[in-house]
């Protein structure tokens, strides 16, 4: 919540629940002193000061009498009178004994100014509460009984309701309702700057929690099956936020995006019709900065996340868009996609992205009757690709756990380091290659991939100089199962780590590698060991090599060195 002006910190409730907080947000603009001379003379009781709160549009604000609409009144103060109807038409109930309200906005209203007075015992005027709204939240809930008005009070019962009362930069939230699809099979394209949030997310308005996490809100495209054209659960425009979900993929793509920057997708479940669905989450000729956070995609007909920008909807292969990207794909679960994990394909003059993929858990991927990767990533024509490759575990996959490849004039610089990369289907868990007559560059530091996983068979590289050139591939290797293969032999230029001058994604590291990062976690998963939010790089390194709540973690030290950084305080 921020603060409202020119008063006191604002205190609300929500839609599930009213917050208690046992005190006053101070005085700063009280004029309650008693004003006198010497000898007793008659105090003169100052005057009461108007209230001003900031809220979100469709949403019930509750505000309790700790900091209500008598907080920052002299002592003594009463209510003798309060307005019912706000000046836009809001439902204003106050409780006249001790100060606190609740205010229902009008539907739809939002980024203006709505009031209401009340009277104070002993005032010649009433005193005027302002409530700025802001951005406004359409709510759903497909069980609901009553109105359905899009509020928290009177949710709408279907999603399609939703999306057509919404406009650019509105949320739209979900709840679990019955916890099936019902009014919520249509799929959905959203507009720029909208967030999706289910229920599986909880509701935070203004700062203040106001609907807890639970189950995912179920939404599908199952009432389009059979219909024309790319039809996604979920189809993106720009800055969008997709959260809380179980996402059904009756036909084509949970989630797809045509273009935008800013996305960031987590926190969801996808699953899949067998035969008519698509990409678990598909993302096309992305710019900017996007995430694909803590999703679990099971049983893909496809790829479990696609990044491509040479394709068009209906997934035929066009001329690259050149497009300059920072694309994050972390902590996700990947399980049975029938091709890739994690595919990426970039392409042609302009274009230069960076991945940072972290920490994602790809199993079974080109299972059956394919021979795909768990992590396939290629640069193609006069592309440029950045990938730091951290801490991921993929096992079981068809052909390569993991294949890196540049072709024609384009370039990679990789960073691949402390991922099991394991009981692979093809020769070597590992493969990175130029491909044949090109002068592509690749510059490749592979370290501490080891095999975790039973039976524990040591994991396998392969590097391989197509390209007729030796200088077209340079390469270090430590710490690894075992030495690469180098294809042919003495084709690789050997380098120094730190010859690729990658920059390493400390805050993401971060991110990607702690449950709960600033509560006295650290690097640890679950709620135990120390916070080294802030701590210098000695303690850092301390923690991770000899605290046994660490041992999740493998981290090189110039990842340490990143993290410490990134969690450095600003001076």
């Amino acid at each position: 919540m921020g603060v409202p002006q020119g008063k006191r910190c604002l205190i609300g409730g929500g839609v599930l629940f009213v917050l208690s907080l046992l005190f006053a947000c101070g005085n700063a603009n009280h004029d309650d002193e008693s004003l006198g001379g010497a000898g007793g003379e008659t105090p003169i009781a100052s005057t009461p000061t108007d209230d001003a709160f900031t809220w979100t549009g469709n949403t019930r604000l509750r505000v309790v009498s700790e900091s209500g609409l008598l907080a920052n009144d002299p002592p003594g103060t009463t209510i003798v009178a309060a307005d019912t109807v706000s000046t836009r038409g809001g439902r204003v109930q106050v409780a006249m004994e001790d100060g606190a309200f609740t205010y229902d906005p009008p539907v739809g209203l939002q980024n203006v100014d709505d009031t209401f007075g009340y009277t104070v015992g002993g005032a010649s005027s009433a005193v005027t509460v302002t409530i700025t709204l802001d951005e406004r939240v359409w709510y759903v809930r497909n069980d609901a009984i009553g109105a359905d008005q899009g509020t928290d009070t009177a949710p709408f019962l279907t999603l399609a309701q939703a999306e057509g009362a919404s406009d650019e930069n509105d949320t739209l939230f979900v709840f679990a309702g019955d916890r099936t699809d019902t009014g919520q099979n249509g799929g959905i394209t959203l507009m720029s700057g909208q967030r999706l949030l289910g229920e599986g997310v909880g509701l935070i308005v203004n700062g203040l929690p106001l609907v807890d996490p639970v189950p995912n809100a179920v939404i599908s495209n199952r009432a389009l099956l059979g219909g024309a054209g790319n039809s996604p659960v979920v189809l993106l425009s720009t800055g969008n936020e997709v959260a809380g979900f179980a996402i059904e993929a009756a036909l084509g793509e949970g989630i797809l995006a045509s273009g935008g920057s800013g996305h960031h997708l987590h926190d969801n479940s996808i699953t899949f019709d067998p035969i008519n669905g698509g990409e678990g989450i598909r993302l096309l000729n992305l710019t900017g900065s996007n995430a694909v956070i803590a999703n679990t995609i099971v049983g893909s007909p496809r790829n479990g996340i696609k990044v491509v920008n040479n394709e068009d909807l209906a997934g035929n292969i066009v001329a690259a868009t050149p497009i300059i990207a920072t694309v994050t794909m972390s902590r996700n679960i990947i399980d049975s996609s029938e091709r890739e994990g994690i595919l990426v394909n970039l392409s042609g003059t302009g274009t230069d992205v960076a991945l940072q993929i972290l920490t994602n858990t790809i199993d079974l991927s080109g299972i059956p009757a394919n021979v795909d990767e768990g992590i396939n990533i290629n640069s193609l024509g006069a592309a440029h690709i950045t990938a730091v490759i951290s801490r991921n575990t993929v096992t079981h996959s068809a052909g390569e756990a993991m294949d890196l490849a540049v072709d024609a004039t384009s370039s990679m610089a990789a960073f691949v380091a402390n991922s099991d990369l394991s009981v692979s289907g093809a020769v070597d868990d590992f493969r990175a290659a130029t491909q044949n007559s090109s002068v592509a560059r690749l510059c490749l530091e592979l370290i501490n991939n080891v095999s975790t996983t039973l039976p524990l068979v040591p994991s396998t590289f392969r590097v391989a100089n197509n390209s007729g050139e030796v200088s077209a591939f340079q390469f270090f290797e430590a710490l690894n199962d075992t030495p690469a293969v180098i294809n042919p032999p003495n084709s690789i230029t050997a380098v120094p780590e730190g010859t690729c001058a990658i920059t390493l994604p400390g805050a993401a590291l971060f991110t990607a590698n702690c449950a709960i990062c600033h509560r006295g976690n650290g690097l640890g998963f679950g709620n135990v060991g120390p916070d080294i939010t802030n701590a210098a790089l000695s303690t850092i390194t301390l923690q991770l090599s000899s605290n046994p709540s660490m041992n999740d973690i493998r981290l090189i030290l110039p990842e340490i060195v990143a993290i410490s950084t990134a969690l450095s305080p600003v001076p």
